[in-house]
């Protein structure tokens, strides 16, 4: 026993000896990274650029549906709209007449307003780190590159958070209460700006931003799966969705023609086969990545009729009849939505008292012209809309943030 006692015990003096002379045990914690190690240089800067894209499409608040940007596309931009209505809406129905951003004790008025300050605050790291004035021009040129995408997703999110928080220009011309504008790293307490002085700041980013993507010489690969990152154009199309709700006509048609420059618009084929897959018209979309996916949390599961989840299949998102029917039999639009015919109309007998199709010439038509494009078990309703469709199954998918079409 003795024996044994001594040779644990040389092993224990060993183990100190060598970790006292070569800082064996001064690790660096694997959960976070200094400021100092993210922005030694601007190649490793560059990743904490492409984290503010990891952001638009994570989990929050562990909530199903709060995935950044995909639930702000939802919630409060389709939802509440008559092009994607959900079906038989019950518990539904407060988020999309708004209820629920009206009530201080839902997490809805709040996690918009978390998800885009979290964006803000990670770029305004990263602009607080930005290196400036170096000798090494090659060098200054990346983190002029750095700088210039962490003022386009700034600009982005107070953009973003003005048509969501703030009341119209045209209500006060300005004057009315914008945003608490943070363009450092802080948590003081700061009172709201006016309207007007939000969009002096984006304009400002924006303006900032656009010049030292034109100087610097650097743009994101031409690989259509990396349009998550922000460049040149995408300074442009957030600028004349800026100017847009500032009713700054003239920036708006200035920045909207060069933003979609380098675009051309989608085939009526890649119109109709979803729109999960990045082309040649998308500007801007949320970063999507098959290894870090967000399932049942994505876009997707709440607003396409081919999801496994039970938000697409017992709730598949309908368009409403009032928009139906102004339209062009003859446009080519109308082949993603499957729309009943006169007669189908009239079978009502076929249909339950929540609206949802059980049985009949449109249930059967639908299930056998459409097989492809909706999931096996889902709900039919009538003016199915299957815009979004995504062929994993499970929501998974990107989403576009800005499509030349949007810019015309």
């Amino acid at each position: 026993m003795k024996k044994i006692y001594n040779i644990v015990s040389m092993a224990i003096l060993l183990f100190c000896t060598a970790a006292c002379s070569d800082s064996y045990l001064e690790l660096s914690p694997e959960s976070s990274v200094s400021d100092e190690v993210i922005f030694e240089n601007a190649d490793a800067a560059q990743y904490a650029v492409n984290g503010l894209g990891r952001i638009m499409s994570t989990q929050y608040l562990d909530t199903q549906g709060y995935n950044g940007e995909g639930t702000v596309y939802a919630y409060q931009g389709e939802y509440p709209g008559d092009v994607i209505q959900k079906g038989s809406y019950t518990g539904w129905q407060n988020l999309a007449k708004g209820n629920y951003f009206t009530s201080s004790t839902n997490s809805n008025i709040h996690v918009t307003w978390y998800y885009y300050y979290k964006l803000i605050r990670n770029a305004n790291q990263i602009l607080d780190n930005c290196k400036t004035g170096l000798a090494n021009v090659a060098e200054q040129r990346k983190w002029d590159y750095i700088k210039a995408q962490a003022l386009v997703y700034r600009a982005y999110s107070y953009t973003m958070l003005s048509q969501l928080y703030s009341r119209r220009w045209t209500d006060a011309d300005g004057l009315q209460r914008g945003l608490v504008l943070r363009t450092t790293v802080n948590n003081d307490e700061m009172p709201c700006s006016t309207m007007a002085e939000t969009f002096e700041l984006i304009y400002h980013d924006l303006d900032e931003a656009i010049s030292l993507f034109t100087s610097c010489g650097y743009d994101r690969p031409v690989d259509v799966d990396k349009r998550w990152m922000a460049n040149l154009d995408v300074a442009h199309a957030v600028y004349s969705r800026a100017a847009l709700i500032r009713n700054d006509w003239q920036t708006v048609i200035t920045h909207s023609q060069e933003a979609r420059r380098n675009y051309s618009i989608m085939t009526p084929d890649e119109y109709k086969a979803g729109f999960n897959t990045a082309n040649q018209e998308w500007i801007w979309e949320v970063f999507e990545d098959d290894t870090q996916p967000v399932h049942y949390y994505s876009f997707y599961n709440y607003m396409s009729a081919s999801c496994l989840g039970s938000a697409s299949r017992t709730y598949p998102p309908c368009i409403s009849k009032q928009i139906v029917d102004p339209i062009d039999p003859a446009d080519k639009r109308l082949a993603i939505y499957a729309i009943p015919t006169r007669e189908e109309v009239g079978d009502v007998s076929k249909v339950s008292g929540s609206g949802k199709v059980t049985k009949g010439d449109f249930y059967n038509r639908v299930k056998k012209e459409f097989a492809g494009r909706i999931y096996s078990t889902t709900t039919i309703f009538y003016y199915l809309s299957t815009k979004f469709i995504v062929k994993s199954g499970t929501g998974d998918g990107c989403i576009p943030i800005f499509r030349a079409a949007e810019m015309m």
